[in-house]
Order: structure tokens, then C-alpha cells, then sequence
């Protein structure tokens, strides 16, 4: 139908521009042959049948959009739907790609939990995860047989409602002084000066509070030992920190079976 479209929307143009030139070439019938009647004819004709054409062609493509629609969705119902029997480190690279694919108010990192175990309301064991560099550490749980990923934030749930529930909304921080882009942000209301490192059994560092407004800062790391268990925390506080000003935390570390620290956010 298209093809015989384009053709007769080829052949009226063709039209026009004889009539232009030779009004009686193209209209065959009255008394007046004129070229007002042949832009008036083949002009219309034209219009009409372009009209014509993208009708089709839109009809065409809602039709070929609903069908490969329906086919996406049943790749994504099959595979969702489909065993996998993940190993821990597929476990891993499946949350890992989950997190490098979401934007997160400061940075964040995953490291292993206790293995894998059953968690009520599921058939299958799950791996558990824990997600550091928020607020507080969070427990991840990836389904072993289809991959499914959720977290325990006192009660389970899916990890992508719980991302848009709590996560999304707190993303707007791309007009923050642009400190963001500096690699230095942390979050709306401080960035680092010097980052963390470890001395003599601390983890030191500087920030700076950048809020406009007087501070009164916790700064927490979770710390692992050499098999990435956590096995404590470690923190310090300040009881005011005015705006501009920087601080120099001292968070101690006593604890000799401590090999990693993770920073897990600060208020």
C-alpha cells in the first residue's frame, strides 16, 4: 500500500510541474485549462495522498512497536522466570552491576556477608551482601536460583522499590555548589579535603562542611576482616564544625583483626 502511494504522490508532483508549464498536458477535461486549476487539482491530489502515506506509516510502526514490545516483555517474563543457580561470585557481579547502574548520594561498595542461607518467604537460599557508604550498611540479599535481588532494611523487600522508595528521591545533588564533579563530594553538606587513610591504629582524614549552615558531625567506617566480614565500626564526632570550616577526624581502630575499612557515611 505504501509503495502505491509513494508512486501516485511521485506522479502528481510529476503533474504539477508539466501542468506548470503546459497546462493542457495534464488536464484532459473543461473548457478552461488553466495552471491555477492544475495546482488546484494535482495540488490537493498531493496532499491527500502525503496525508494518506503517513497514516500508514504510523499504523505500520504502532504495530511493529506493540508486537516487538510484547516480545521484550516476554524475554524479561522468561528470564525472570528462569533457574539460574548462581555461584557467589555471579551473585556478586549481578549486585555489583545492579549498583554500578544506580546513582547513590555518596559512594557506595559491596563486599560479602555470611555466605549463603535461607531467609523466610523464600523457596531458595540467598547470598548475602552487605552495600557500605550510606548512612548505615545495608544488608543485600541475591536470590540463588533466579538472581532476584532484595534487601533486609527491617522488613525484606525488592532492592529496586527500595532504591526509588528511599535512594532516588535524595539524588538531587547535581546543583550542589558542583562539588559533586570535583571526585571530593560526599554528600550536600560536606566534601573531603584529605580522605580517609590509616596511622598508628586510626583512620584519619579532613573534611570540610560546605552546608552554609553550622554542623555537628559523625563521621563512621565499617571495618572487615581479611575474609570481608565486618567485624566492627569505628567512628568520631565533632561537637561543632561552623560552614567553611574543616575538620580533621580520628576514628580509632582497636581492634588487631581489623585488615580494611569502609567509609559508611556521615550527618
Amino acid at each position: 500500500m505504501e509503495k502505491v502511494l509513494v508512486l501516485l504522490i511521485l506522479g502528481s508532483l510529476i503533474a504539477i510541474v508539466i501542468g506548470l508549464v503546459k497546462p493542457g498536458l495534464v488536464i484532459k477535461w473543461g473548457e478552461k485549462k488553466t495552471r491555477p486549476r492544475v495546482l488546484v487539482f494535482y495540488g490537493g491530489l498531493f496532499i491527500i495522498l502525503f496525508i494518506a502515506l503517513g497514516m500508514t506509516g504510523t499504523s505500520n510502526s504502532e504495530k511493529d512497536s506493540s508486537h516487538g514490545n510484547k516480545s521484550s516483555a516476554a524475554v524479561v517474563d522468561e528470564t525472570s522466570q528462569k533457574d539460574v543457580d548462581l555461584n557467589a561470585d555471579e551473585a556478586k557481579t549481578r549486585l555489583q552491576t545492579w549498583v554500578d547502574t544506580h546513582k547513590f548520594p555518596s559512594s557506595v561498595s559491596i563486599t560479602a556477608k555470611d555466605g549463603k542461607r535461607k531467609f523466610d518467604g523464600f523457596e531458595s537460599e540467598c547470598y548475602t551482601f552487605a552495600l557500605v557508604g550510606l548512612s548505615r550498611t545495608q544488608l543485600i540479599l541475591v536470590d540463588a536460583t533466579n538472581g532476584g535481588l532484595f534487601i533486609d532494611d527491617g522488613k525484606i523487600m525488592p532492592l529496586e522499590e527500595w532504591y526509588q522508595k528511599y535512594i532516588a528521591p535524595n539524588n538531587d545533588t547535581n546543583t550542589d555548589k558542583g562539588n559533586k564533579n570535583t571526585g571530593n563530594y560526599i554528600n550536600k553538606k560536606f566534601e573531603w579535603v584529605e580522605k580517609p587513610s590509616v596511622k598508628n591504629g586510626y583512620i584519619i582524614g579532613k573534611i570540610k562542611n560546605i552546608s552554609n549552615r553550622e554542623q555537628f558531625p559523625t563521621i563512621r567506617f565499617a571495618l572487615y576482616d581479611s575474609q570481608g566480614n565486618q567485624i566492627g565500626t569505628a567512628s568520631d564526632s565533632l561537637m561543632s564544625l561552623k560552614d567553611g570550616n574543616t575538620w580533621s577526624f580520628k576514628a580509632s581502630v582497636n581492634n588487631p583483626r581489623v585488615t580494611d575499612y569502609e567509609f559508611s557515611g556521615i550527618d
